[in-house]
């Protein structure tokens, strides 16, 4: 088993980036990272139909099947563009 969940992020539905995360990070990480990396500070995280909060108090993996899972990401700036320096 690997030591770290592969996570694809879909921004807006037209952005595709992909992250690892160790096994026992929380969902608040990941707004971080969107955060600090992505510089989108409001959002909404999709996975499976569930919507998630920045206050929602679990880890990662448990929204997790087979070591990772794709988050959907909708940006409160409806005309968000993503950095080409971003990677």
């Amino acid at each position: 088993m690997s030591k770290e969940l592969y996570i694809v992020f879909i921004i807006n539905h037209r952005y595709v980036r992909w992250e690892n995360f160790p096994l026992n990070s929380w969902i608040k990480d990941v707004f971080t990272l969107l955060k600090d990396k992505y510089y989108i500070d409001q959002c909404i995280l999709e996975i499976n139909e569930l919507f998630l909060s920045k206050n929602m108090n679990y880890h990662l993996i448990d929204f997790c099947k087979s070591g990772g899972t794709t988050i959907y990401i909708s940006t409160k700036d409806p005309n968000y563009i993503l950095s080409k320096n971003i990677y």
